[in-house]
């Protein structure tokens, strides 16, 4: 199966993948955004805060994605399996 997550890191970073985001990610985004504004902070300051969230986030859906995926390959497999001879 880590040859199956190496190759699963590779198709997440192509381009050819999009993550589609809901209309609430959207709202939080900008809840948060604004909230951002509020906060005493550098212009530094706010761009590493950002930089942060936005690697946080990136992560988060990357690993979501991989996880989703191989519990739909360890499905099929397990479904295959009972009706053939694997």
């Amino acid at each position: 199966m880590n040859d199956l997550m190496m190759e699963l890191d590779e198709l997440v970073n192509e381009p050819a993948i999009t993550i589609e985001r809901s209309p609430e990610f959207s709202i939080i985004a900008h809840e948060v955004g604004d909230h951002i504004k509020t906060l005493p902070l550098t212009n530094g300051q706010n761009n590493a805060l950002v930089e942060l969230l936005i690697r946080q986030i990136t992560e988060a859906e990357s690993t979501a994605f991989k996880q989703g995926f191989s519990i739909a390959i360890n499905v099929l497999f397990a479904h295959l399996s009972r009706h053939y001879r694997l």
